[in-house]
Order: structure tokens, then C-alpha cells, then sequence
């Protein structure tokens, strides 16, 4: 019972360390990947102000299957966009748009909105990863399977869904129920530049920084994903299958 407790009183503290950000609908929609008939996808970084007034690294990412992943110094959300039928913008809830016509630039000014204040920033394109076998498997929605370290998880936290974009984004939503909040954790990714197997994680606003843990890839298709969680104080084994499978 006491190492249970443990476990418990762990995850709490991993999942409560990051933001918790409420979202404005049913988002039970997310239990199952949403496919749009023709895939928008992009990120663009910019620079932002965080609460203590720091630059904080920000981007906006279009997902592939009609969802957007915002994070700034404010915070972070994850929601559907929708196309603006006469302009042809891309809408992203109360924040702002992307014109048409920026969706290919590399450089562009978009006009954002945050906590009622209006401003407008410069973005950058950011590139995505050079195509491959290996990234087009792991770009993809993935649900955690209670199988091996996943089964304390599972026990607790009915639901995670782990994201991996092809322009090196990691997104971990931890759903109690499908009409609770998640909890959400936004890391980047990169495959390791000498060991092909391993995925270097580190938290969003530390690209330049040493990685603060690693994903050993054991298995890796286009349905299922094997991987050990490796960090300074533990290693995890985690099983995880394709969400739409």
C-alpha cells in the first residue's frame, strides 16, 4: 500500500507541476483523431511576455488533423480552428488568425489577442524535420496502453494522449474524464544525432539547453510505439498505440 501511495502522490506532483489550462467546450472530441480533408499544418515561433515580464519563447502549430497548439508566456491551449469560408484564414478561437496568404511565408506579423490585449508580433516559420520513415511514423497521435510502467498511470489518469509533430513538438494531455480539463505538457523533441533510436526531450523554452530526459525507441510503426522513459532519477517502459487505431 505504501508504494501505491507512492506512485499516487508522484503523478499528482508531475501532472500539478505544469499549467492547467481550462478549455471552453466539450472536449471529448479529442478521445478520437479528427481527420480534415485536406491537412494544415505549420508552426510559426515568436517571441512574448510572461507574467514576471521576461521573454518567453511562443509559437502557434497547426496540427494535422484540424486542431492548433498555442503557447505563450501566458500559457497554453490546445482547440480546433476553423476556416474562414469567404477569406480563407485560418481561425484560431479568440486569439487571432493566420491570412491565407501567410500560411507560406516565412516571416509574417500576426495580430494576436491575449487577456484582452491586442498586439502584433513577429513570427518566424519554423521548419519542419527532413522527411523519414521514423518521424512520419512517430508524427502522430498516440494513447497510452496499461501495459508495463503504463498500468499505475492508467489507474489514475483514465486517459493520456501523447502528440509528436513533425516540426518538433511533444504534447502530453492527461485526461481524467472527458468532461474534466487535461492536464497539458508541452516538451520539444528531436531525434538523437548520433543514436537513432533515441529522442531527446526537453521543455519548451530550453532548446539550446542539455536535454532533460530521453525516449529509447524499442519498437516504432505506424500503430504502435515502444519506448523507455530515461531521466537523471528513473526509467519507465511505456507502450502506446496509435489514437484512431
Amino acid at each position: 500500500m505504501k508504494n501505491i501511495l507512492m506512485k499516487v502522490l508522484l503523478l499528482l506532483f508531475v501532472l500539478t507541476r505544469f499549467s492547467v489550462h481550462a478549455l471552453p467546450y466539450d472536449i471529448s472530441f479529442m478521445f478520437t483523431t479528427k481527420t480534415v480533408e485536406e491537412p494544415i499544418t505549420g508552426k510559426w515561433v515568436f517571441e512574448s511576455t510572461s507574467k514576471r515580464g521576461k521573454i518567453a519563447k511562443s509559437f502557434i502549430e497547426l496540427l494535422g488533423d484540424g486542431r492548433y497548439l498555442y503557447s505563450d508566456g501566458l500559457g497554453s491551449q490546445i482547440d480546433v480552428f476553423r476556416i474562414d469560408s469567404k477569406s480563407k484564414a485560418v481561425v484560431i478561437a479568440d486569439i487571432g488568425e493566420i491570412k491565407s496568404e501567410d500560411l507560406a511565408k516565412k516571416n509574417s506579423d500576426f495580430n494576436l489577442t491575449r487577456s484582452g490585449k491586442k498586439s502584433t508580433v513577429k513570427t518566424q516559420k519554423h521548419e519542419p524535420f527532413e522527411e523519414s520513415d521514423r518521424t512520419k511514423n512517430l508524427s502522430q497521435n498516440w494513447i497510452l496502453l496499461g501495459e508495463e510502467d503504463g498500468k499505475d498511470s492508467v489507474r489514475y489518469i483514465p486517459k493520456t494522449i501523447l502528440t509528436f509533430s513533425k516540426y518538433g513538438t511533444c504534447v502530453i494531455q492527461a485526461f481524467q474524464n472527458e468532461k474534466v480539463k487535461p492536464f497539458i505538457t508541452i516538451r520539444s523533441w528531436e531525434w538523437h544525432p548520433t543514436e537513432k533510436n533515441i529522442i531527446s526531450l526537453r521543455s519548451k523554452n530550453q532548446e539550446s539547453k542539455e536535454p532533460s530526459g530521453y525516449f529509447l525507441v524499442k519498437a516504432l510503426d505506424d500503430k504502435r510505439l515502444s519506448v523507455i522513459e530515461v531521466s537523471k532519477t528513473k526509467r519507465r517502459s511505456f507502450i502506446f498505440q496509435r489514437a484512431d487505431k
